[in-house]
């Protein structure tokens, strides 16, 4: 099971509101930036699409849920988007068995009977489009409930993506636990030499390459950053560049170690500054700008988030990005707090 949520924090280490997330445009969505098949992992289009199911988590309107192992729909999914800013303010669509599509005409499926106040059916119908940029279903096309005012993510759209590369299920170790979700949070980055402000992740990472030694967290980390010719040279009409950054590695190629990086708690302090900056400072010049997993367990860090977890972006050195930056971070994490779900010692 996978739950999106988003979360944006703006101007300062604190996580301010909860908003809209990804999914859906009436055009039929973007496809998978990698090619290949559009869905995998044996779901079908003979889903029984709209058909009402139980997911077994309680998720609120800003967590989008779906279990692909699903018994009750014969395509093996059953979903609930998030609800998006603009959505009918009085949303009480449930759970509905999704599938796989290509274009809207594949999404036919059953929808509420107005006359009945019990029926919690899509009211809208369903259109072909994406929902996720990490684990399983990262860019999959699937059809999806209108009701929820769906937007499709711009990193699944092959036309704008740069750089973006679907992990997809684990590539080693054991299966990837239920339920699983995707937090995603929007961080705005200080132009004045304070550099860039970290994002915490409140549920637990998952580890997606279990028989790996730490946490392979499965992560999207793009920075968008203002220019100035809306729809010209690489400038969306948003105004802004987006770009996916790179995990940040070591000399040996290795990501960085979470644990190195943890100031400690302010009565239990682990590492200092300069221990710190000597681990940063095996990145690569090159290699920079990347993203970093970290814990921080520090009251001015992210002590309320699970374990501290937090996600940084690392800059050349001397450089800071431009006033007006944003960090859009999404990950694959644990949709509830069950250690069965987060990995043993995380």
């Amino acid at each position: 099971m996978l739950t999106r949520c988003l979360v944006v924090g703006l101007g300062s280490l604190g996580l301010l509101s909860l908003v809209g997330g990804c999914g859906t445009d009436a055009a039929g969505g973007a496809g998978n930036p990698d090619g290949g098949s559009n869905l995998g992992g044996g779901l079908g289009s003979n889903s029984g699409l709209g058909q009402p199911c139980v997911l077994g988590a309680d998720a609120g309107p800003y967590q989008a849920v779906y279990d692909n192992q699903a018994l009750q729909c014969p395509s093996g999914l059953c979903l609930k988007p998030i609800v998006q800013q603009g959505a009918f303010s009085a949303m009480d669509t449930a759970a509905y068995c999704a599938s796989e599509c290509s274009t809207d005409n594949d999404c036919t499926g059953a929808t509420r009977d107005p006359n009945d106040p019990t029926d919690k059916r899509c009211r809208n119908g369903y259109a072909c489009g994406t929902a996720f940029v990490v684990g399983p279903l990262c860019c999959k096309k699937l059809c999806l409930c209108k009701d929820f005012l769906l937007t499709a993510p711009l990193a699944c759209d092959p036309a704008q993506n740069q750089g973006l590369v679907c992990q997809g299920a684990a590539s080693a170790g054991a299966p990837l636990p239920n339920p699983q979700q995707e937090t995603d949070i929007l961080v705005s980055l200080s132009g004045s030499g304070l550099g860039p402000r970290p994002a915490c992740v409140n549920f637990p990472l998952i580890d997606t390459v279990s028989n790996t030694p730490g946490v392979q967290a499965d992560c999207q980390v793009r920075d968008r950053s203002p220019c100035a010719m809306p729809g010209q040279n690489g400038c969306l009409s948003s105004g802004h560049t987006e770009v996916s950054l790179p995990e940040c590695k070591d000399a040996q190629g290795k990501p960085l170690d979470p644990a190195s990086l943890n100031p400690g708690a302010d009565s239990q302090p682990l590492h200092t500054q300069a221990q710190i900056d000597a681990v940063l400072a095996t990145v690569s010049e090159i290699s920079r700008p990347c993203w970093y997993l970290s814990y921080d367990n520090s009251s001015s860090g992210c002590a309320a988030a699970y374990n501290g977890q937090r996600i940084s972006a690392l800059w050349p050195t001397g450089t800071v990005p431009p006033t007006g930056t944003i960090l859009a971070i999404s990950c694959l994490t644990c949709a509830t707090y069950d250690p069965v779900c987060a990995t043993a010692g995380q």
